[in-house]
């Protein structure tokens, strides 16, 4: 069943998302952190820094762009999936009164 496969996986999707979230926020407030008040050098970032940063941009960024954006297309599919049952079901009941208006 779909539905119970992606409410399952849903919190570890959220604790996923979170979590880079707070990654982020922790690399952005590291750099703000390295920039210099006005009418003072503005301090370079170290090697370390820059690898973090580096590395987090191409093995974390791109796939987990990649990642969301499959999620997104689950998420639709089930809505649509669920939208034609709906339409299914609809159907199935005008089709219910219209034979019983032909019987009458």
């Amino acid at each position: 069943n779909l539905d119970s496969q992606t409410s399952n996986a849903d919190p570890q999707v959220e604790q996923l998302l979170r979590l880079n979230s707070r990654l982020y926020k922790y690399l952005a407030l590291m750099t703000k952190l390295r920039i210099g008040p006005k009418g003072r050098k503005q301090l370079l970032p170290g090697i370390k820094f820059q690898k973090l940063t580096e590395t987090t941009c191409k093995k974390l960024t791109a796939p987990l762009y990649d990642f969301v954006a499959l999620m997104q297309k689950n998420v639709l599919h089930t809505t649509l999936i669920k939208d034609h049952q709906g339409f299914l079901f609809e159907m199935k009941a005008i089709r219910a009164v219209a034979e019983s208006d032909s019987v009458k």
